[in-house]
């Protein structure tokens, strides 16, 4: 059992790292969070780097189906993908919004 970080845990699935933050986003890979990490000679708690286990990756691999023209075509996770591009557009849009409101009070 190894702990990956998620770019390296793409290159375990021989993908690239956007996709494997996808995948980790959406559920699709199990990540975790270090409680304490050791960074630059200090312990920071509640960092955002996320860690993978390879036997999730590898538990992952035997759920999916046999490679064909690429490999994670699948259209559950696409729509999945659509989704969350979607929801993260609409929370652009609002903070916009917001941003802009208050612009125009305070002048």
């Amino acid at each position: 059992m190894a702990w990956l970080a998620i770019k390296d845990a793409a290159k375990y699935l021989h993908t690239n790292s956007n996709l494997m933050y996808a995948l980790v986003e959406l559920g699709e890979v199990p990540a975790y969070e270090p409680i304490i990490e050791r960074y630059g000679g200090r312990h920071t708690a509640g960092s955002n780097r996320r860690l993978v286990n390879t036997e999730d990756l590898d538990a992952f691999m035997r759920q999916k189906p046999a490679p064909g023209r690429r490999q994670y075509e699948r259209e559950e996770v696409k729509e999945k993908l659509r989704v969350l591009i979607f929801n993260e557009r609409k929370g652009m849009e609002k903070r916009r919004a917001k941003a802009s409101k208050e612009g125009t009070n305070n002048d």
